[in-house]
């Protein structure tokens, strides 16, 4: 009996997958893996999995290197290794299930001239800027500069982290968007389940005391009312550096 069309399709499979895969990861890469997926679909959504060429993945490779449809803007080299490692694992996980003889033609090279996304150190001149430019997000980036702490390990630092003696703070918790007014805090951070330990400077330790004393909340970053913050973590952190 033939396998209908619609059961061999990339798409089919690709919805089983992510289906699947959401399960297994937390609620931020599995939505980066569905824009993932948007992206892919673009390209090779209604052909028969066992059909689709590697001159089809070098297509749309390529095309996403000069721009990508939702941002307008070249696709980063690191994002495309992302795409590609996703439309592999969606091929191989037909290959699997459904005994299909067929090589994956998402193993491909990406393109050379796909651009590297690089990020720079902060400027002497910013330093300056956000140190003596009072703000309400100013002591969360002066926390995240010296103490190297990610968006995600600041919002549920409490004062009791501190080891105000010592100048350490240890970080053992994190937050996980599950939608833009969420945050969902677990234990652990992106690489260690522990937790660190990180030692900063007398400084920084002076402006967390002082804060301390006139805070009405257990937590750092906190809202008015003293509970943790529910500001998306893009918007509160970069509120500290609007001013540059």
């Amino acid at each position: 009996m033939a396998v209908s069309k619609i059961i061999l399709s990339f798409a089919y499979w690709a919805s089983w997958w992510y289906t699947i895969k959401k399960l297994t990861v937390g609620r931020s890469q599995a939505k980066n893996i569905y824009y993932q997926l948007k992206l892919i679909l673009m390209y090779i959504e209604d052909y028969e999995i066992n059909s689709i060429k590697p001159m089809q993945i070098d297509f749309m490779f390529a095309s996403l290197v000069q721009e990508n449809p939702n941002t307008h803007r070249p696709t980063s080299r690191k994002y495309l290794l992302d795409i590609r490692n996703t439309t592999i694992q969606i091929f191989e996980f037909a290959r699997e299930n459904a005994g299909l003889h067929i090589s994956n033609p998402a193993r491909r090279t990406i393109p050379k001239n796909a651009p590297k996304k690089t990020r720079r150190a902060i400027t002497e001149d910013e330093l300056y800027l956000i140190m003596k430019t009072p703000h309400r997000a100013r002591l969360a980036a002066l926390i995240m500069i010296f103490a190297g702490l990610r968006r995600g390990e600041l919002i549920p630092l409490r004062w009791t982290d501190f080891d105000y003696k010592k100048y350490k703070v240890r970080i053992s918790k994190s937050v996980e968007a599950q939608n833009t007014n969420k945050l969902m805090v677990k234990e652990g951070t992106k690489t260690n389940i522990e937790g660190r330990v990180v030692s900063i400077p007398k400084e920084l330790i002076v402006e967390v005391e002082l804060a301390r004393r006139t805070s009405k909340s257990e937590f750092v970053c906190s809202q008015m009312d003293g509970s943790i913050t529910h500001y998306p973590l893009g918007e509160l952190c970069g509120k500290a550096f609007r001013p540059i």
